[in-house]
């Protein structure tokens, strides 16, 4: 990181922002995706809506409007912070990485000596925002070191599958409650669970689930339908309770993740525990898809990617590992140009067949950025293959700079690290 960039992001999280009068954090992601085409005017809270536009403006004074230059795209700043990192470091940006949540201060060594690009907040705490100090202790500990600011991810879907509870953190209800609320009441109360989410300093939250689980097939659906995480019984109403819980979120300056593409709402075994979780009905125009469509188009920061298969779209691979279905389906089909992110490819037995360091190689391969590794000993591992293949593909290296590209670019769109002149 360069001294400059690194003096901006100290300042982005200082509690006094007097001494960093001219340098503004940026807007929650706006609904679209497209760098290419679109513009931004800066806002003073991450929280503010932002402009339909993707590119980077400082509010000029009155004064200075005639002098203004022109104004910094998304891609041209997270292009420019890349190369101000070593290679070391732009490796460890597409790894995503868990850190026991009742012990987080145990992770400084790793989010300082690697360079990570964000931590998953691993396990159940009841602490509430009792937690928020050791969450931007972490931050803090990264931007001291020369890092960027970290992506802090969790599981705050709601139900059973909530990481952090407590003082200050509401007890947030499964889908399958909250989608028997009324449209209005969905909007209202996700969006002061949202804003918690931010206060806590939680900035990509792993939901919501964009599965979609038919009446029938709950009790047969292990992975989501057994724990209500389900938005709807069919697609166009978890359509529409997805696109609320996606807008309230990015609103907040929360990235929200649509998860488990294509989908796990009809496989019969969990991924977590096996490796015969398939879906033998998903194709590429699969009505199923309409959640996932409905995230995107409410500004999603992030998909993330099962590892289940599914043979009508891939017939060798999971999709974790598919560019059909991510590069493809994913990114071509449905037009997403935001951050896939993996499904958890430490533990999960559905990937544990393939030596650690090939499942990053594979993932990001296929078109994936952010490595999701529950288990911080896989790191290690991991980010050495990825750094090797890369030394020896050139191929592999565009594809692990576009990866890290991603990364960085979310990170702007949240706010977390601010673009200037």
């Amino acid at each position: 990181m360069t001294a400059r960039l690194r003096v901006m992001a100290l300042c982005l999280l200082s509690l006094s922002l007097s001494a960093c009068s001219t340098i503004s954090p940026l807007p929650a992601r706006a609904p679209s995706h497209s760098a290419a085409t679109a513009t931004t005017t800066v806002a003073t809270s991450p929280a503010s809506r932002p402009a339909p536009a993707d590119k980077v403006t400082e509010t000029p004074s009155l004064s200075s409007v005639a002098a203004a230059p022109p104004p910094v795209s998304v891609a041209a700043c997270a292009q420019a912070v890349l190369r101000s990192l070593p290679r070391a470091q732009l490796a460890a940006q597409v790894f995503n990485v868990g850190l026991d949540v009742t012990d987080l201060g145990s992770g400084r060594d790793l989010v300082t000596q690697t360079g990570v690009g964000g931590v998953f907040l691993s396990g159940r705490s009841q602490s509430g925002l009792g937690l928020a100090p050791a969450i931007a202790g972490l931050q803090r500990s990264a931007l001291a070191a020369g890092r960027l600011p970290l992506l802090v991810s969790a599981d705050e879907e709601g139900g059973a599958v909530q990481s952090v509870r407590g003082p200050g953190i509401p007890l947030w209800p499964s889908a399958r409650e909250q989608s028997t609320w009324t449209l209005s009441e969905l909007s209202s109360r996700s969006a002061g669970w949202a804003s918690s989410l931010r206060t806590l300093g939680i900035t990509l939250n792993l939901g919501p689930v964009a599965d979609v689980v038919s009446i029938a097939d709950r009790a047969f659906n292990p992975p989501i339908g057994a724990l209500g995480r389900e938005y709807g019984a069919n697609a166009v109403a978890a359509a529409t309770r997805v696109s609320i819980v996606t807008a309230s979120l990015q609103h907040a300056g929360v990235g929200a993740t649509a998860k488990h593409f294509p989908g796990l709402g009809r496989v019969r075994a969990n991924t977590d525990t096996s490796n015969k979780a398939q879906d033998d009905v998903a194709t590429a125009d699969d009505v199923n898809l309409a959640p996932f469509r409905a995230a995107i188009r409410s500004g999603a920061s992030a998909v993330m990617v099962s590892s289940a298969r599914y043979p009508q779209l891939d017939s060798t691979d999971p999709a974790v590992w598919s560019a059909r279905i991510i590069t493809t389906l994913l990114r071509g089909n449905l037009g997403f140009t935001g951050l896939v992110i993996s499904d958890d490819l430490a533990n999960a037995q559905a990937v544990r067949a393939v030596p650690v360091g090939d499942r990053a190689i594979r993932f990001l391969r296929a078109g994936g950025d952010l490595v999701l590794i529950v288990d911080r000993a896989d790191l290690l591992p991991m980010l050495t293959a990825v750094q090797g293949e890369a030394a020896a593909s050139p191929a592999f290296s565009a594809r692990l700079q576009q990866a890290a590209q991603h990364v960085v670019e979310s990170k702007i769109h949240l706010g977390l690290v601010p673009c200037s002149h």
